[in-house]
């Protein structure tokens, strides 16, 4: 079980209690990148779960509200009229009366290491409809609820929900830039995210990992190198450090389900390899290692990139990535980089590990 901050106001604080839902705002058609606006929401999705604790952050007031239920896979609703058309339904888990507040919460002066997604997020200033909790952050904030309030109800039964217009992806037919004239024109289909054997952007790199992770896809986690047994949290797009960047993706695997036994910190690119991302990813799990982890020899890097340059003909046939492959590592305290390419199937996605079953 994991848990999601969606972000409310009054209004639709009100619509969400009425309609036990959650959703995102999507914006008017307008730009050629629309689309990609469009995915990176639908991405972001992909990661709730039923089971799933949700909590909402209510803008103007920054109380949190909690705890809801995730009962059904994100959908894409059919009211025209409306502006927050991907939905999750919802159910009551705890109920509480009383809201805590956002500065009690990041002013903790406890839980500062412990809250480095909330903070992060809240440091680096981007809005965001909706982002993960990491499992610390959500036993912080429900433990927080329960504190202010003496008299609270916990619902341990619930129904799964089925839905129409699950929110999937289409691997069978090319990504195409039809853009409707307004929000009330747009017929929902699942999203076509290949451009050949590439993904036309990055974000769907995010959604099929979160997709696999979700619906223990265990033969596509295996091509990666991780047990779907063993994942205990699993996120994309989170903060790294308290810059205005971020980190693609990561997964917390365990031996025992309670104690962190490694850290995949992963790196996503559309295209062929470049020493810039070689570089961003250990990087980043440099700080993931030195920030969260206390220095232990438990996070492994990996970089994901695509198995045909579509911008480049130089890749992995450069003497410079070579190189970088051979010597980067060492310069931020790992013994080696874990490279996968992928490769887009009208069946989904495949991975491969460079140098494994393949003539270099």
């Amino acid at each position: 079980m994991k848990a999601r901050l969606f972000v409310v106001n009054e209004e639709t604080m009100k619509k969400t209690l009425d309609t036990m839902e959650v959703s995102v705002m999507v914006p008017e058609p307008e730009g050629r990148l629309w689309n990609k606006t469009v995915l990176d929401i639908v991405c972001d999705l992909m990661q709730v779960d039923i089971g799933d604790y949700i909590f909402l952050w209510e803008s103007g007031t920054e109380n949190i509200y909690g705890v809801f239920r995730a009962v059904s896979r994100p959908f894409c609703c059919d009211d025209v009229d409306a502006n927050d058309i991907f939905r999750i339904k919802i159910d009551m888990a705890y109920d509480f009366k009383k809201p805590i507040n956002e500065y009690d919460v990041i002013n903790n002066p406890y839980m500062k290491n412990k809250l480095w997604n909330i903070i992060g997020k809240k440091v680096a200033g981007k809005s965001r409809g909706t982002s993960p909790i990491t499992n610390e952050e959500m036993q912080f904030l429900l433990q927080s609820l329960i504190d202010v309030n003496d008299d609270y109800n916990y619902y341990d039964d619930y129904s799964v929900v089925d839905v129409e217009n699950e929110l999937k992806f289409d691997f069978e037919h090319e990504f195409n830039n039809d853009i409707p004239d307004r929000l009330s024109d747009y017929n929902y289909a699942p999203f076509r995210v290949l451009k050949g054997n590439n993904v036309q952007y990055e974000k769907a790199l995010e959604g099929v990992l979160n997709c696999c992770l979700r619906d223990k896809d265990y033969k596509t986690v295996k091509q990666l190198g991780i047990d779907a047994n063993k994942v205990v949290w699993y996120a994309n797009y989170l903060p790294y450090g308290l810059e205005r960047s971020e980190i693609d993706y990561m997964i917390m695997e365990s031996q025992d389900g309670v104690n962190i036994s490694r850290i995949d910190v992963i790196e996503l690119m559309s295209d062929i390899i470049d020493k810039d991302h070689i570089r961003r990813c250990l990087q980043y799990a440099k700080w993931v290692a030195s920030s969260l982890t206390n220095e232990k020899n438990i996070v492994r890097p990996i970089l994901v990139c695509g198995e045909k340059s579509i911008t480049s003909k130089n890749g992995f046939s450069s003497e410079d990535i070579r190189k970088s492959l051979e010597l980067y590592p060492n310069e931020y305290g790992f013994d080696s980089l874990d490279v996968y390419t992928y490769s887009g199937q009208n069946k989904g996605i495949i991975f491969k590990k460079k140098g494994e079953s393949e003539n270099e």
